[in-house]
């Protein structure tokens, strides 16, 4: 009788050590081990890309930025973001008249579409990774406002940008390839669209004249170290 106690109560204690855990341990433990959990994270982004443009009126761009926020499961990123955005303006295809020199101060007959640009962008952030491999594809979507860091109107084509402000949108399709468990690299195509106010000298009538404003277009590629 006592050699069926002690096997009775040993077969309980196995089977109270087998016991099915609770669903919420599953899903606590799911969020923590997986990469499709919904937990909040903080994630930053140091991006360098450089475009060239395109139409009648461009400027190859340099951009570098930095972009923060919060990741949503590996997937989901949320955040704002600022840098510069160096614009290179190029002829265009357009012959410079000569007497549109010196109507600024400073400006030079051979040299005035040649000045650099440096622009500040401030953005709001969206990018969403798909799938869960070793290497994923990505879409991202940055959009605001760029400054124009320099008092002196800036020469694009036959005219100038001389407002101080103006839309900036930089939409990337790309691949993200992750590095450990917080950190990835990022490659992508990227278009940027910088919309500004547009400044023209009309030498008929000797005066200044406002467009509706210019859209400068480019297309080239980005890199990004986000952690």
């Amino acid at each position: 009788m006592l050699l069926l106690l002690l096997l009775g109560g040993s077969t309980a204690t196995a089977v109270a050590q087998v016991r099915p855990r609770p669903a919420h341990y599953h899903a606590r433990h799911a969020n923590v081990e997986g990469s499709s959990g919904s937990d909040a994270l903080y994630k930053g982004f140091i991006e360098i890309g450089y475009a060239g443009g395109v139409g009648d009126c461009r400027a190859d761009q340099l951009d570098i930025l930095t972009t923060h926020g919060i990741t949503f499961g590996n997937r989901l990123f949320l955040g704002v973001g600022t840098g510069v955005n160096i614009l290179y303006p190029k002829e265009n295809g357009t012959t410079l008249d000569w007497n549109m020199s010196g109507i600024y101060p400073g400006s030079d007959r051979y040299g005035d579409n040649k000045v650099t640009a440096v622009m500040v962008p401030v953005y709001a952030a969206v990018k969403y990774n798909f799938g869960s491999g070793s290497i994923r594809p990505f879409i991202d979507l940055k959009g605001g406002v760029a400054f124009l860091a320099r008092t002196e109107p800036v020469r694009i084509g036959d005219g100038w940008l001389d407002d101080s402000r103006g839309v900036y949108l930089s939409p990337t399709l790309g691949v993200n390839i992750p590095t450990s468990s917080r950190a990835a690299i990022n490659i992508g195509l990227t278009y940027s669209l910088i919309s500004q106010q547009y400044c023209y000298y009309d030498f008929y009538y000797n005066e200044f004249f406002r467009s509706d404003g210019i859209s400068l277009h480019s297309i080239g590629v980005k890199f990004s170290v986000e952690w």
